[in-house]
């Protein structure tokens, strides 16, 4: 994420609001909400509902769920820095479920609508006891031992998630050594599961050898690794849709801003100008005009409230009349 600061960040906000110096407290909020979102994998790197992994699929549905809800909430009080670092922890694991799952694998394009829904659950996942992949292989032989060894020994794998699997929609991610379940119970791997693989998971040892996962371009530590960008393109798609339920959920754009950490000293909104026959044969019609005005001042005066106190808005009334003819109709009281 911090090789696109300079563009979510600099380019987008210089686009739209015109203000280049309000890019460095956004690229602030950035970097708690991707620091939280890393930080994942060394502090809950046994969880396995954290990321999706073991199988673990409603679990880390659940996971989601609650996480999306605390965010919210935490905006809603106003603690900006709690809720930063819990949307970063959100969106590793939703992010997760792209890389470690077979969702890509299935030849799905979009995001799962499901995931972090709290009336929908996850369906079609494999059974326990269902075999999902098949044995990868191995490179050539090499004279080097131990990790080195296992680095450059390491499995090659390309369609090896089972066929009827796939076919079938089922869900399935790969096993990870030495993962706990919500229980803090060890998951075992079963013989003819998948595993998330890498040379530093010894569970790709285990029938079925290799591995699922998607989380780099490097082979060594990810055996699906062809299939990086078209993982890492839905789990963008994906969060921009959980951040915009989100800010739909909390309902105060003004909190929402906060929470990115825009704040603008001047916000210039488009202007809005009405132009307003005041001839006197347009008496009728004047008086709905002015019902009208009315109603349209006060939806934006309450936009305004949203946008905060510096927010500027232009209002243009421009009446005009038959040449050589005056009007005494007020229409702006």
């Amino acid at each position: 994420i911090n090789s696109f600061i300079s563009i979510t960040a600099d380019s987008l906000i210089q686009a739209y609001y015109g203000a280049a110096s309000l890019s460095s407290s956004l690229v602030d909020a950035i970097k708690d909400i991707a620091e939280a979102n890393s930080d994942v994998d060394s502090s809950e790197d046994k969880d396995a509902a954290a990321h999706f992994d073991s199988e673990q699929i409603q679990a880390g549905h659940n996971r989601l769920v609650d996480f999306k809800q605390m965010v919210i909430n935490q905006i809603k009080l106003e603690k900006y820095d709690v809720a930063r670092v819990l949307a970063g922890r959100m969106l590793h694991t939703l992010q997760d479920f792209y890389s470690h799952t077979n969702w890509v694998e299935m030849g799905r394009t979009v995001p799962y609508d499901v995931l972090g829904d709290k009336d929908g659950n996850p369906d079609n996942v494999a059974g326990e006891s269902e075999d999902t992949c098949s044995n990868c292989v191995r490179g050539e032989e090499n004279l080097f031992t131990s990790l080195l060894n296992r680095a450059l020994y390491h499995y090659r794998c390309s369609d090896n998630i089972l066929p009827e699997v796939n076919d079938a929609g089922k869900l399935t991610s790969g096993y990870y050594d030495g993962q706990l379940d919500i229980d803090g119970n060890v998951i075992e791997k079963t013989k003819g599961k998948c595993s998330h693989g890498g040379f530093l998971d010894s569970s790709s040892d285990i029938r079925a050898t290799g591995g699922i996962n998607k989380d780099s371009v490097v082979e060594i530590w990810s055996p699906h690794a062809s299939l990086h960008s078209k993982a890492v393109t839905i789990a963008t798609l994906a969060s921009e849709t959980i951040l915009n339920d989100i800010r739909g959920e909390v309902g105060d754009d003004k909190k929402f801003s906060s929470f990115l950490n825009i704040a603008l000293d001047k916000q210039q909104i488009s202007s809005i100008a009405y132009v307003i026959d005041t001839t006197g044969s347009m008496y009728d019609d004047i008086l709905e005009i002015h019902a009208a005005l009315s109603s349209i001042r006060m939806e934006i005066e309450t936009y305004i409230e949203n946008l905060g106190p510096n927010a500027e808005v232009n209002l243009i009334l421009v009446p005009f009349n038959d040449p050589g003819k005056d009007s005494n109709w007020d229409i702006v009281s």
